[in-house]
């Protein structure tokens, strides 16, 4: 069995998720501080982006971490009016309105592998 993108999405905003819970490791205004992320960094982090992290893998991890990564974007994108950066380096953003958002886009994702799971044991029990 192959991992869906939608799941390893989901994997990507929950490890991110996780990593923001304290606070000590938001930031705002920058991607990276030190071991402090911003929303988008912290979903970077999660898919071994930062410090070079990019280049590892094969061509084929790689590609696929990379999908996986725009998917977690978009997902969170969604969850804050389009503009990551916006929403987060907003002054009346709070710690628990990115951590809210992040919850939401984990929830709408999960939802998504779900509904794949279900479309391929359709799928399945007809063959």
């Amino acid at each position: 069995m192959t991992t869906s993108l939608a799941f390893k999405a989901a994997q990507l905003l929950r490890g991110a998720r996780e990593y923001l819970s304290n606070p000590d490791k938001w930031i705002k205004r920058n991607i990276q501080r030190g071991d402090k992320v911003c929303s988008i960094g912290a979903i970077q982090r999660a898919a071994g982006f930062l410090n070079g992290g990019w280049k590892l893998g094969d061509p084929q991890e790689r590609a696929e971490r990379h999908l996986a990564y725009g998917k977690a974007v978009d997902a969170l994108s969604l969850e804050v009016g389009g503009n990551i950066p916006l929403f987060n380096d907003n002054p009346s953003t709070k710690h628990e309105d990115v951590l809210a958002a992040f919850d939401l886009a984990i929830e709408k994702s999960c939802k998504v592998v779900q509904q794949e799971a279900a479309k391929s044991g359709e799928k399945d029990s007809t063959s």
